[in-house]
């Protein structure tokens, strides 16, 4: 793959896994890649998880700047040093310290590509299963098929030579002839022309770099990723990198395996303390373990210690495989055995061509050389990385145990001055480009041990370095060292810091075959024992090194395939598949797989990873109740909450949010938006829960809350026990949180939650889980409430887990840059709700109608007289009279307040309004548009509230004649109450049986604001200040310049933070009457359309209002108390009446009605009147708020049959 194809990439986003596959591969090396490439040949759906990235040639790090981010450090004290998934892993144990690879492709990446077979002596050992012991021969059809696909090949004879090549054939012939007769060139996997390879990727000739033990980047290096792995994408394999398995169980319920794994992409990394308690997990019905020998047997010991039974040999019999890494420092033959520097051309490099890492062998394993098997062994040269090439120097300088050359004072001359070139020019000149490195394979004991040590690996060997046949082999390289005048340097561990520790690259063993599980963990199929038996846990394998009992004395890599090819093909014969091995012929298309599984993750089209998009993830957690009741607000959310905390009932999430469209995202359309991760409850399951799918929205309208903006989450969770659950949460972001960063920072990171178990439908899976498809909505039972928070260090690390992606120039960064523009307008538009963009009712907004069926709406128009008494030149005006005949009860009137209709009682943009509540209920309702209603053409005409009484008597008079009542009760509101008041103390009313004044009746008291506009004369200002006597709140963007500049005046209307709005038709009400309701009572949808339900007023009817208001008490147009006295209240006032009052109001405040109620009741008998009151309820929001029916309704219900039943108001007292 060439530097500018970089971006190819077959991985897929961890929240593309499937809920349940055939098989799960865990691990892309040998034994990994083998297992993934052969069972998606075998037509299975497999998933294959790889704990590190995916990189391509042209991706690998050069530098030491470059690879230090990559590596991770795993120190004595299970504690971890640097980056968990890095490509360069460093384990340093007890003795023996290992340095392995993450990535896509394995430690395959970083290896020296040498491919020998194991000679038949060592297959041939006790420690291997009979089956393959007694037949050696069993493994060369697997050997010949890895062959087949790997493609090693010798460096080439006419390739360029290689000064490090010619030097170990030197030092060979200087040992001897037993070692000359054996030096030859090994097979290598490296390619040296540019070709198609065996699984259909196109590979380059190699440039002799040497960097191979950092990631070649040139594509000539022949990994599993380019081979197996590629292939097995290409048939259908579904990959997953930075997803790490941890543990695996086995699920008797489901019989089904259980792979628990982390997500580490998406930036979850930040969350490193919180990562191993968010496990996630995959279902299916094999498993494969090829993550390395350590990877493997820090898996199994897990699942052990989780409750898997395995042998207890698991661990054991662990070895380096006899690596010795040593080197022969500043020889006199030239050796040019570091890396090529990236910034040079290799074409251009004055040292000439390194070559691959290794290009020659010592063979020292046959029976006329070591007689014993296990004195046998391999001598290689290799290449120091360019990357470590600075550090090289110093490493070898501070190494103990050197042995140094015997030299003439000519040579030692030589040697001091090459040290000089060196320290002057740099490791590509003088003494280092005159060392030699070697790379050993012999035989250990075999006899270290592998362990669980605060969920960390540990590795220990007992004195391996101390070994006699390790002490002879140092002794042979020490004398091929000084026979060419350079100085010996064991290895880099070989220090007072690390005693004589040795480093191996080649680890194999800990979850070794044997016969049974008492001297093994695997059969000769790979298959787990379940103890010291040989019972084994069906649909379980290792293919990896782990399975290896014993050090091979040479590479192991080709044995390990030849092994996992074996056991892949008896596993895939297991299950009655068969592999079809048939030869690739067109290169592969990088572009859409051969073969690929239908995804339903957004972020998956034909088979590939969407390109493009931001993530971020987030933890938080709380308190779940399974405490629960049937009707749910906010406040029940925060009691399920302190409930649970009593109990310590206790939930967690972590969740990754990964957009693929940022503009879709900020459209509120879900379907472009994957999410992933795990929710724990102890209350819902023993495990963390998988996120199946999930859709999450930024800043939604609040369904039921007017100027409230939501962040959702809808997830779909399933247990290990196959349950399967809906988590809905949601985040309430409102005006509250004005110019109060503390609210701001509570709003956002507080969630409510709610979780219900969901059931199929129709049919039942295992436990309720869903499996297959189906078109039928599933069946929800709610299971429980609570809150979830997050903290400031949550916070931080969310902010650092913020990433974005985009092959073009720029794309993810302008995507970073959108996301984050989008949110901070958001939160800043409820942070200063004032400066805010004005609504108007011409901008596109939400509008819904709640259809009901009610019966026929009768309406009159009734002529009525002007004033009364008359004035001189008066003429008749026209009001409406509306009638719904729902049954035998009332009949009722009801009368709206100033600037507003019926439609206050009867509108159907909320879901709940008082007619259709009351005629459920049988009620013959009547509803009057009075002179002062905006659909009234009289609303402009200078009329007083005195003479809206007439228009109320005048209705009275006409349903009293349409139904043959006597008396009728009456429903009134705000200013209709004052109007219905006035009626009946003055007598213009007559037949009112009972009645319910709603705000107000007597003693009209205004709230604070008002007080103040009364006090100035606000609408006489308006009147005669600005020549305006009619003041209209429906705003419009076609105003006057006087109109909009007093819309942008009003944004500051004085009120509480929680009531500011951007509505600029609320804003002028709200100058008009005052805040007309509690804006969280309010449904969004009426608010924003509110231009429709409420107009505008006369100043006259302002100017009476404002003084009854400033007086505390109704009066005539002339401040005269014409209605209030003893006399009148006592003749007409004395019947049942109910007075009901928002506690919130601001427009009237309580203490008015509470006057009327103690006035009346002292005159009149005190059990014909009540008062109600409601708290966190407005003006208007007692017959339209969401709680009006729920806490209001009711109370009007019981008034009005009360007063049928016990007074005979109505048709109850009358015979129709």
């Amino acid at each position: 793959m060439k530097q500018q194809d970089k971006k190819r990439r077959i991985g897929l986003p961890a929240t593309a896994i499937q809920e349940s596959y055939d098989c799960v591969v865990i691990g892309s090396g040998y034994g990994g890649g083998i297992a993934a490439s052969r069972m998606s040949r075998a037509g299975k759906r497999v998933a294959l998880l790889e704990k590190g990235e995916e990189r391509w040639p042209g991706e690998y790090p050069t530098s030491l700047v470059a690879c230090a981010p990559e590596l991770a450090i795993h120190n004595r004290d299970s504690n971890t040093i640097g980056k968990r998934n890095g490509l360069y892993q460093v384990h340093l144990g007890k003795n023996q310290n290992v340095v392995v690879a993450n990535g896509l492709g394995g430690t395959s990446l970083l290896n020296a590509n040498v491919a020998l077979r194991a000679d038949r002596r060592t297959l041939a050992l006790d420690v291997w299963p009979k089956e393959l012991r007694e037949n050696t021969s069993v493994l060369d059809a697997y050997y010949k098929r890895a062959e087949e696909m790997l493609e090693p090949v010798p460096y080439p004879e006419d390739a360029p030579e290689l000064p490090k090549l010619k030097l170990l054939e030197q030092q060979a012939s200087l040992l001897g002839p037993e070692y000359s007769h054996r030096f030859y060139r090994p097979p290598i996997t490296v390619t040296f022309e540019d070709r198609v390879n065996a699984a259909g990727v196109s590979q380059q000739a190699s440039t002799l770099t040497g960097n191979d033990t950092t990631g070649i980047n040139d594509g000539s290096k022949n990994t599993t990723l380019v081979n197996y792995v590629s292939d097995a994408w290409n048939h259908g394999c579904e990959i997953f990198c930075e997803t790490e398995a941890r543990y695996i169980l086995f699920s008797a319920p489901l019989k089904k395996w259980v792979v628990f794994y982390i997500a580490l992409a998406f930036g979850r990394g930040s969350f490193s303390s919180e990562l191993n308690s968010a496990l996630q997990f995959v279902l299916c019905d094999q498993v494969f373990l090829g993550a390395g020998t350590l990877g493997t047997n820090e898996i199994l010991l897990r699942s052990q210690s989780m409750g898997l039974q395995v042998s207890p040999r698991l661990g054991t019999n662990f070895s380096g495989n006899g690596d010795i890494l040593s080197f022969g420092y500043n020889t006199d033959p030239e050796c040019n055995a570091i890396g090529m520097p990236s910034d040079i051309s290799p074409s251009k490099f004055a040292n000439g061509p390194v070559g691959p890492c290794i290009t020659g062998v010592i063979d020292m394993r046959d029976e006329q050389v070591a007689q014993n098997v296990l004195d046998g062994y391999v001598i290689e040269e290799g290449v120091v990385p360019h990357a470590l090439s600075q550090l090289l120097g110093t490493m070898l300088a501070v190494t103990s145990g050197k042995v140094f050359p015997e030299l003439s004072v000519t040579d030692m001359l030589g040697h001091a001055a090459r040290q000089a070139v060196t320290k002057a020019f740099g490791p590509y000149t003088g003494a280092l480009h005159h060392t030699q490195t070697y790379l050993v394979m012999s035989h250990d004991d075999g006899q270290g041990d592998l362990t669980l040590e605060n969920d960390n690996l540990n590795v220990m060997f007992a004195d391996v370095g101390r070994e006699k046949h390790i002490q002879i082999l140092n002794d042979t390289l020490a004398k091929a060292t000084t026979d060419v005048k350079g100085t010996y340097v064991p290895g880099p561990f070989y220090t007072p810091l690390f005693d004589t520790s040795l480093v191996s690259v080649h680890p194999v063993g800990g979850a070794v075959m044997g016969d049974s599980g008492d001297v093994g963990v695997t059969n000769h199929r790979g298959q787990v024992f379940k103890a010291k038996g040989r019972e084994v846990h069906p649909g379980l394998y290792v293919t990896d090194a782990a399975v290896i009992p014993t050090p091979l004395g040479v590479n192991p890599f080709l044995t390990i395939s030849a092994l996992a090819e074996r056991i892949v093909e008896l596993a895939a014969a297991d299950v009655g598949a068969k592999i079809n091995l048939s030869p690739v012929f067109t290169p592969i298309n990088f572009d859409r797989p051969k073969h690929h599984f239908i995804s339903h993750c957004v972020g998956v089209k034909d088979g590939r990873q969407v390109e493009g998009g931001i993530s971020f993830s987030e933890v938080m957690e709380g308190y779940f109740s399974t405490v629960i009741k049937d009707d749910i607000s906010l406040a029940d959310y925060q009691n399920a909450a302190s409930q649970a905390k009593s109990s310590d009932s206790r939930m967690r999430f972590m969740l990754s949010v990964i957009t693929y469209d940022m503009n879709a995202l900020i459209d509120l359309n879900c379907d472009e938006a994957d999410i992933m991760g795990t929710v724990s409850c102890r209350a819902l399951s023993a495990h963390a829960m998988s996120v199946l799918s999930g859709r999450f929205r930024l800043f939604t309208a609040d369904p039921v809350r007017t100027d409230t903006q939501n962040l959702v989450y809808e997830l779909d969770l399933v247990s290990v026990e196959s349950r399967t659950y809906t988590l809905t949460g949601f985040k309430v972001v409102d005006n509250s949180s004005k110019l109060n960063p503390a609210r701001l920072w509570e709003q956002t990171t507080t969630l409510y939650v709610k979780v219900e178990r969901t059931f199929k439908a129709t049919g039942s899976g295992v436990n309720g889980v869903l499996t297959g498809s189906t078109q039928a909505t599933p069946q929800k039972h709610l299971v429980g409430l609570g809150v979830l928070t997050m903290s400031i260090a949550d916070f931080t690390k969310e902010l650092a887990s913020f990433r974005s992606y985009g092959s073009q120039a720029g794309l993810g960064f302008w995507a970073t840059v959108d996301f984050t523009s989008y949110f901070a307008k958001n939160l800043f538009a409820h942070f200063a709700p004032n400066l805010s963009q004005l609504q108007y009712p011409e901008d596109a907004h939400e509008f819904h109608v709640y259809r009901k069926t009610r019966p026929v709406e009768q309406s009159w128009m009734l002529s009525v007289p002007a004033h009364v008494p008359p004035q001189s030149g008066d003429q008749d005006i026209q009001i409406e009279l509306v009638r719904w005949n729902g049954g035998g009860k009332g009949p009722i009137l009801l009368i709206p307040g100033a600037a507003v209709t019926h439609h206050i009682f009867s509108t159907q943009m909320i879901d709940d309004n008082f007619v259709d509540w009351i005629l459920a209920r049988g009620y013959d309702v009547f509803a009057l548009n009075h002179r002062l209603s905006p659909n009234i053409p009289a609303s402009h005409t200078q009329f007083s509230v005195d003479d809206l009484r007439i228009d109320v008597a005048y209705a009275i008079k006409r349903i009293r004649e349409l139904t043959s009542v006597e008396k009728l009760s009456v429903i009134s509101h705000c200013v209709g109450s004052v109007a219905l008041t006035m009626a009946m103390l003055d007598g213009l009313a007559e037949g009112v049986g009972a009645a319910l004044c709603s705000q107000v009746s007597m003693h009209p008291v205004g709230g604070f604001v008002n007080n103040i506009k009364s006090t100035l004369h606000a609408s006489e200002i308006w009147r005669y200040g600005f020549g305006e006597s009619f003041f209209d709140s429906r705003a419009s963007r076609t105003e006057t310049l006087f109109d909009r500049v007093l819309d942008q005046i009003l944004r500051f209307y004085p009120t509480i933070p929680k009531e500011v709005c951007s509505n600029a038709s609320c804003h002028r009400q709200s100058f008009l009457f005052g805040r007309l309701w509690s804006h969280g009572n309010l449904d969004p949808n009426l608010h924003a359309n509110i231009d429709k339900m409420v107009g505008g007023a006369t100043m006259t009817a302002m100017a009476q209002l404002s003084m009854m208001s400033h007086n505390k008490k109704i009066s005539n147009r002339n401040g005269k108390n014409v209605y209030v006295t003893e006399e009148n209240i006592k003749e007409r006032f004395n019947l049942p009446i109910t007075f009901i009052h928002g506690e919130e109001n601001v427009v009237f405040i309580p203490e008015g009605t509470k006057m009327t109620y103690d006035l009346v009741r002292s005159i009149n008998r005190p059990d014909y009147y009540a008062r109600y009151t409601f708290p966190e309820m407005g003006h208007l929001d007692t017959w339209l708020g969401q709680g009006s029916a729920k806490h209001v309704f009711p109370v009007v219900l019981n008034h009005l049959e009360e007063a049928e039943m016990k007074y005979g108001v109505g048709y109850a007292g009358t015979k129709r």
